[in-house]
C-alpha cells in the first residue's frame, strides 16, 4: 500500500507507516516512530520496482500484485475497495503475471474489473 499510495492509486494514505518486500523474512521495526513492515516473497517474484528520489520503489502495477498475492496467501489484508482499480495498467499486469502460479491468476482475474 506504501508503493499504491505514492502513486495515487489508494484512498489509504498511510502516516509513518512503510511496507515492503522482502526476500528474508516478514518481520515489522519501529524506528522513532515509524513503522517498517516487511512481507517475504519468493526470490522468483523479487522484480519490477526501480530507484526514485534515493528509494527503490515497485511499479503501481507490481505493488498491486504484490499486495493481492500476499492476500490471496493469507499475509496480508488488503482492503480493495480503497483501491482505484482504473487507474492499473492490464497490459503491465498480464507481463508480470507470468512468473506466478496459474491458480494465482485466476484469483487476480476475480479481483479485476
Amino acid at each position: 500500500m506504501t508503493a499504491l499510495s505514492f502513486y495515487e492509486y489508494t484512498t489509504q494514505v498511510q502516516q509513518k507507516f512503510i511496507e515492503s518486500i522482502s526476500l528474508y523474512r516478514t518481520f515489522t521495526k519501529d524506528i522513532e516512530g515509524f513503522i517498517f513492515n516487511y512481507s517475504k516473497i519468493k526470490n522468483d517474484f523479487y522484480f519490477g520496482f526501480s530507484k526514485e528520489n534515493n528509494i527503490f520503489i515497485a511499479s503501481p502495477e507490481k505493488a498491486f500484485i504484490d499486495s493481492l498475492y500476499l492476500n490471496y496467501l493469507g499475509k496480508y489484508n488488503l482492503d480493495l475497495s480503497s483501491l482505484n482499480l482504473e487507474k492499473i495498467d492490464k497490459k503491465s499486469c498480464e507481463d508480470i503475471l507470468k512468473r506466478y502460479p496459474s491458480k494465482f491468476k485466476i484469483y487476480f482475474k476475480r479481483h479485476m474489473p
